[in-house]
């Protein structure tokens, strides 16, 4: 299993979220990734006690809104060097592919266990923007060249580094 790797993006959209937005994301999103079923729905009975509002795809993704950045939760486990090498292109792309329909400049990858991505659900939950999200994690330490580099794997076990900030690609027009 290993870790969870979640993410974090940029939007602006009106915030809270509207059954709008949850149908444009069915529409919209390109389905790179299984993990993306495009049947994105609001979840009104439920918003983390923070006030994050969430918008989930069913048995994939869920995305926790604050006012101008969000988290992409998988709930997939980073996989162990035993596992399936593909995992990781599989939960990345379905990740990038809902940061690119936000056309936000950048994504931040957060495995679920250390300490900047609780506070990230924190300063998202109050109002930061990706940008002031990158710079509080710099704060903290410096972000990690790539994956492999922030969860370092061995044949018995995995260890958690640190965080990894991508520039989102976006296809010529």
């Amino acid at each position: 299993m290993g870790t969870d790797i979640d993410a974090a993006f940029g939007h602006r959209v009106e915030f809270p979220p509207t059954d709008s937005l949850a149908r444009s994301m069915c529409a919209g999103i390109q389905r790179v990734s299984p993990l993306i079923h495009n049947e994105w729905r609001l979840n009104t009975d439920y918003h983390h006690g923070l006030g994050l509002f969430l918008i989930q795809d069913s048995d994939g993704l869920s995305v926790w809104f604050g006012p101008h950045a969000a988290l992409i939760s998988s709930g997939y486990g980073w996989p162990e060097p035993s596992e399936d090498a593909d995992e990781k292109e599989f939960v990345t792309s379905a990740m990038r592919a809902v940061a690119r329909y936000f056309r936000s400049a950048s994504i931040i990858f957060l495995p679920d266990d250390i300490e900047p991505w609780c506070d990230a659900e924190r300063w998202i939950a109050a109002g930061a923007s990706i940008e002031e999200l990158q710079q509080k994690l710099a704060g903290i330490g410096p972000p990690s060249a790539n994956l492999k580099a922030a969860i370092r794997q061995s044949p018995e076990s995995w260890q958690v580094e640190g965080y990894v900030i991508e520039q989102v690609a976006y296809a010529a027009i």
